[in-house]
């Protein structure tokens, strides 16, 4: 979601839509600021401390990014193969290019179901995959 601007290019509360807003960060550096002017920052303070953030999500999914992209790290430390990319190729078969530290690819094709098994967005290996299910390496990288 983005901000909004009136004519002179000031930016706008989300509450009350007047201009001359300031952005204020999320306590857990999750979210988008929220864009508030003092008023409105004032009558809804609820919305701007660690309480209702942590009750959103913004703690708990910064604290799993942090995690995650830990994993990342020592995976390709590791000298393993991360997803990176990843296009159906008819409708049960999902081809999958993961790269490795130095920027290698390599390419596999797997089942729907399997791909499926681990949402986009969380670092996967080669390994991972092999875990779940059939996978099987295919020589071409390119995605088209």
């Amino acid at each position: 979601m983005g901000y909004i601007y009136d004519s002179k290019g000031e930016l706008c509360c989300d509450f009350c839509g007047k201009p001359g807003a300031q952005k204020y960060k999320c306590p857990f550096g999750w979210c988008q600021p929220i864009a508030a002017c003092l008023e409105c920052r004032k009558k809804n303070t609820k919305f701007f401390g660690k309480k209702y953030h942590r009750q959103i999500g913004c703690e708990l999914n910064k604290q799993k990014a942090i995690a995650d992209s830990l994993r990342r790290q020592d995976a390709l430390n590791a000298g393993k193969y991360i997803r990176t990319a990843a296009i159906r190729v008819n409708e049960n078969i999902v081809k999958v290019i993961f790269e490795n530290k130095e920027g290698q690819e390599t390419a596999y094709l797997m089942s729907l179901e399997t791909y499926k098994k681990i949402p986009i967005g969380i670092t996967a290996t080669v390994e991972d995959f092999m875990s779940l299910g059939e996978i099987k390496k295919t020589c071409n990288t390119k995605l088209c």
